[in-house]
């Protein structure tokens, strides 16, 4: 559980475009309008995570063999997620145009900014499953798991909303924090996923499929 909790720490504090849309609202509507638009951020997680569940459930039922194969194929993935994060420089440009807005939109907007990302589906895919044993009740525990990782991502949010304006300031002109912020976590994604990787190495050889 703790190395869940520091990993979805770490996912939720990465910039990305739920990030930057809080971070733009909080600096040109105020903290109110960005608590808005978290909510919606943190509500748009929702679909993917219920696709995450039904993603588990039907891994937990598969063989040995096969599930061996799915979690490989979910440690291929996130090492290439950890291997983008790490060589690739972030864009990180805020939108300051104000126009007026019903509070809904606020809600909305982010709901289908993070709806639309297909990635969001393939990371809980590749992500949940190595945390969940499969000897005990899947759904609960991808549920249970799923809540927590809404929760960091809320909690996150808000900070960068009611920061928005000093953290804005930061990444714009330290764009090199952000760069190594992000090659520390892929780092850490390939390292994880290396390790993901051995123990289903181990779990094969038992199954006498490798010698």
């Amino acid at each position: 559980m703790l190395s869940f909790f520091i990993t979805s720490l770490l996912i939720a504090l990465i910039p990305g475009p739920g990030v930057i849309y809080t971070i733009s609202t909080g600096i040109s509507y105020g903290k109110t309008k960005s608590l808005l638009a978290v909510i919606g951020c943190t509500l748009g997680i929702i679909p993917h995570l219920v696709l995450g569940v039904f993603g588990v459930t039907l891994f937990s039922k598969l063989s040995s063999e096969i599930l061996a194969l799915v979690q490989s194929i979910g440690a291929c993935y996130l090492i290439y997620l950890g291997y983008k994060l790490s060589s690739q420089k972030t864009s990180f440009k805020i939108n300051t145009t104000k126009k007026v807005l019903a509070n809904r939109l606020f809600v909305i907007q982010p709901i289908l900014i993070n709806l639309l990302n297909p990635k969001l589906t393939l990371f809980f895919l590749s992500f949940l499953p190595q945390f969940v044993n499969n000897s005990h009740d899947t759904v609960y525990q991808t549920i249970r798991l799923g809540i927590l990782f809404m929760i960091l991502t809320f909690h996150v949010f808000l900070i960068y909303g009611l920061l928005s304006a000093q953290l804005s300031k930061l990444f714009l002109s330290r764009p090199k924090y952000l760069f190594n912020f992000q090659k520390l976590v892929g780092m850490i994604f390939i390292g994880y996923a290396t390790t993901i990787l051995l123990d289903v190495l181990a779990t094969v050889r038992t199954l006498h499929l490798v010698p």
